[in-house]
């Protein structure tokens, strides 16, 4: 199937996460996240290119909400994604 991107350059987050999976575990990863999980919209499949790619992270003792943040603006702002098609992250500690 073909990923379709909007005129605006936007793709739904579930084809982003197909395309760049790799990468989204390598920077997991790096942030100290080896077991994350996707919920919401994109793992129901219903999602849309304005959803947002929802992530459940399993905080180690040390994590920190500037953890938590650095993450999110890594992904975010596709730093070490390529162009992660700037599909906006939400973590939530587990």
């Amino acid at each position: 199937m073909p990923y379709v991107v909007g005129e605006d350059g936007a793709m739904r987050p579930s084809e982003a996460l197909t395309i760049h999976r790799f990468a989204l575990r390598e920077l997991l990863n790096r942030h100290g996240f080896p077991h994350a999980h996707v919920f919401g919209s994109v793992l129901t499949k219903t999602d849309t290119e304005d959803s947002d790619l929802d992530l459940l992270v399993e905080p180690r003792h040390d994590t920190t909400l500037f953890t938590l943040v650095s993450l999110e603006t890594a992904v975010a702002g596709r730093t070490c994604v390529g162009d992660y098609a700037r599909i906006p992250v939400t973590e939530i500690p587990g």
